[in-house]
């Protein structure tokens, strides 16, 4: 479904590349899917965190979905090789088994913290296209997707997740279809996550406090 791709994205952008990419996607797998997916776009581009994201996306369903799992394959591209990304508190290289309460759990058990806000504000986003996500994603009835430069705010980075450093990312997105193993959605993308440049937190306050205080006995 659309929306997999959507939470998927989001999922896997949970910071400067010397060598920034830009971002790209691809569609892949089954070459006629129940979810069409004909244009995604993020800006800025690399994506900062934290930071504010404006996302759109434009895609359709070509049948009712009952039900569906989310698998996403995380790779952070270097010089020489592609390290594979694990799956670290569910975000990561993870398999989500019920992506149709896929974001009511993100909110209600909060993963690292951060998804929480992150799936209550996909959950509006879908609401003011029309998509209702209470109590439940599914059965999603043949529908179409038309979000334009919807503003999502990123969450700071948690320590936790370390291994999510600036850099340039491959994410694969797979949706399918639990009970007959159909292939619902596949996506390939490219991702750079850079490291705001806004100093935040209460070491920047620290910070500032230092300059302030040179300052003035200078």
């Amino acid at each position: 479904m659309v929306c997999g791709a959507v939470i998927g994205v989001l999922c896997a952008v949970l910071t400067v590349s010397v060598n920034a990419k830009p971002f790209t996607w691809s569609r892949c797998g089954n070459p006629h899917p129940a979810v069409v997916v004909d244009l995604i776009e993020v800006t800025p581009d690399p994506i900062e965190l934290p930071g504010t994201l404006k996302l759109s996306v434009r895609g359709n369903t070509t049948q009712v979905l009952n039900s569906a799992k989310l698998s996403l394959t995380l790779h952070r591209d270097t010089f020489l090789i592609s390290v594979p990304i694990p799956c670290v508190l569910h975000l990561g290289t993870c398999t989500y088994d019920n992506l149709c309460t896929l974001l009511n759990t993100m909110e209600t058990e909060n993963w690292a913290t951060i998804t929480a806000g992150l799936a209550t504000q996909i959950k509006a986003m879908l609401s003011s296209a029309g998509i209702n996500v209470d109590p439940s994603l599914c059965p999603l009835q043949v529908t179409s997707l038309d979000i334009h430069d919807y503003t999502i705010t990123l969450p700071e980075v948690p320590s936790v997740l370390s291994w999510l450093a600036s850099g340039d990312y491959s994410i694969n997105v797979m949706v399918d279809d639990p009970t007959t193993n159909e292939n619902l959605l596949c996506l390939d993308l490219k991702v750079t996550l850079t490291k705001s440049s806004t100093c935040t937190g209460w070491l920047c306050g620290r910070r500032k406090r230092d300059v302030l205080k040179n300052k003035i006995l200078n």
